[in-house]
Order: C-alpha cells, then sequence, then structure tokens
C-alpha cells in the first residue's frame, strides 16, 4: 500500500513538474523561498529544493537526488506528452463513435505507454529509495501520504476515496 500511495503521489509530482516547465528562462528564486543550496555551490530551486531541505539530505544524497530527478523527467517528460497526444486522439476517436477495430490500436498504444510510466516510476521510487537512509525514507513515505491525502495543487483537498483528475 505504502509504495502504491508514493507511485501515485509521484506521477502527479513528476507529471505536473513535467506538464508545467516554463518554456523560457527560469526566473531565480530567493534564497529562503524553496531554494536549496548544493555542495558544488549551484541551487536548486522548488519541489527539489523543499524535499531535500524536508529530508536532511547530505551534500551526496543532494548531488544523487538532483541526478536521479533530472534522469527521471528526461524520461516521464516525453511519456507524458505521448500519453496526452494519445489521449486526445482516443478522445476523437470515441467521440466520433468509431468502430471497435478503430478503436481498440489505439486503446492498446495508450496502455502501453501508461505501462511505461508506470515502469518508471517503479524504478525512480528505487533508485530515491536507494540514495536515502531509512529514516529519510519514512519522512519521504509520509510526506507524500499526506500530499495524496490533502490532493495537489489548488489548495483544495481531495473527497475521501477521491481520485485525481485525468491527464489532459
Amino acid at each position: 500500500m505504502k509504495q502504491v500511495v508514493c507511485a501515485i503521489a509521484l506521477v502527479g509530482l513528476l507529471g505536473s513538474v513535467a506538464a508545467a516547465a516554463p518554456a523560457g528562462p527560469v526566473r531565480p528564486m530567493p534564497a529562503g523561498q524553496g531554494a536549496a543550496q548544493q555542495a558544488d555551490g549551484g541551487q536548486v530551486q522548488g519541489q527539489d529544493a523543499m524535499m531535500m531541505r524536508a529530508l536532511e539530505l547530505t551534500p551526496d544524497q543532494q548531488g544523487r537526488w538532483t541526478a536521479e530527478m533530472e534522469r527521471t523527467r528526461g524520461v516521464l517528460g516525453p511519456l507524458w506528452e505521448r500519453l496526452g497526444t494519445q489521449m486526445a486522439e482516443l478522445r476523437a476517436l470515441v467521440d466520433r463513435k468509431a468502430a471497435d477495430g478503430e478503436v481498440k490500436p489505439k486503446l492498446d498504444a495508450v496502455n502501453a505507454t501508461r505501462l511505461a510510466i508506470r515502469t518508471e516510476q517503479d524504478k525512480h521510487e528505487t533508485n530515491v529509495f536507494a540514495i536515502l537512509t531509512p529514516t529519510q525514507a519514512a519522512k519521504y513515505t509520509m510526506l507524500f501520504a499526506e500530499r495524496t491525502r490533502q490532493g495537489w495543487g489548488g489548495g483544495r483537498p481531495m473527497p475521501r476515496g477521491g481520485q485525481r483528475p485525468p491527464v489532459r
């Protein structure tokens, strides 16, 4: 159950980060407002910085964390984009009441992409837990469970038993 909660939370985090990445240069975040200093002098910003502070990562862990997050975003970003395109195409087929023979290949492609996303998320979770100490892993798990319970973004909690809205 714990892995499912983390995977669901990770889907939201990485999907929203990949989909919401700004097109232009990133505006630096002032220190103390989500920025974290890395051992190499670089600054990590946003969600990664908040997680690094909350988990109290060592400089070595910060470098490994940053590398894993960049690797995962590089893999999941295109997969989420592909899924969005496939879902739009599937929606168009359903809306125009296409024959099952036309819908089935697109549905199979959607499900294959969803499986690839889940597989990558499992790999990411394994890699993240390899970076963390048991206490940090417990904090990580609790943070994502709380975020999932409260809902992601918008400040509105999800209803009991509620699900995230579909990706568009």
